[in-house]
């Protein structure tokens, strides 16, 4: 993996620690994993089986076609008449986990599911540096900064809070560096937990918003200093 420079900002002491070694075992809130991450279903695609063509269902077929109701079961699939087997792109993706674990249902056995907001790098051309600064500066409240560090094998990203999914812990892998889990520190995990409270419309003490602001001109000065206009 290339680390290229970042278009963030490195402020000495801002921080006092990006990153620290994760725990072994079940996935804990700020750990780093690789989820299936799905973009939103804009269009309500399906994919649409024929049960008709085989009514055993050992060989099914199926167009994708956009949502349409009522169709029949598909046993096989665990499919009931009013359940959907969605189509929607995604891909392997970092994600912070923001908390979780075991989810016990009425009418389910237990199971992991974790709430996780996905990283999106900010390789792209089209993401310019004033952009990825504003976010660091924590200017966009659905979004939060992540540095890279080729210690613990992170590339520089930006977390999209509009873009949290649940993950199933059996579809979810821990982000390593070397053999080692690895998760934000505890004092950057809650600087990205206070931004999602500014993101879900959460009421937060005037000291910590007064702390939000501070770190987001501390930001926004040191670009200056570096040449942003």
């Amino acid at each position: 993996m290339i680390y290229l420079k970042n278009k963030g900002i490195d402020i000495p002491g801002l921080v006092t620690s990006y990153y620290e070694i994760g725990p072994i075992g079940n996935f804990a809130p700020g750990q780093i994993v690789i989820i299936p991450s799905l973009y939103p279903n804009k269009d309500r695609l399906v994919l649409k089986v024929d049960v008709s063509s085989d009514p055993s269902e050992k060989i099914l077929k199926g167009d994708v076609t956009p949502l349409s109701q009522p169709h029949i079961p598909v046993r096989s699939m665990g499919l009931a008449s009013d359940e959907y087997a969605f189509v929607i792109k995604g891909k392997p993706r970092p994600a912070v986990v923001l908390g979780g674990g075991f989810s016990r249902w009425p009418t389910n056995p237990s199971e992991q599911l974790y709430v996780c907001a996905p990283l999106y790098s900010t390789d792209k051309q089209k993401i310019t540096q004033r952009y990825v600064i504003e976010a660091q500066a924590l200017l966009y409240p659905s979004m939060f900064y992540i540095p890279s560090s080729a210690l613990f094998h992170i590339e520089e990203s930006i977390a999209r809070f509009a873009l949290i999914q649940v993950a199933h812990g059996t579809a979810m892998k821990p982000a390593i560096a070397g053999n080692k889990p690895v998760m934000l520190s505890g004092e950057f995990f809650k600087w990205m937990r206070t931004q999602l409270v500014r993101f879900i419309g959460g009421s937060l003490p005037h000291n910590v918003v007064d702390d939000l602001k501070a770190y987001g001109e501390l930001v926004l000065n040191e670009a200056k200093l570096q040449g942003m206009k």
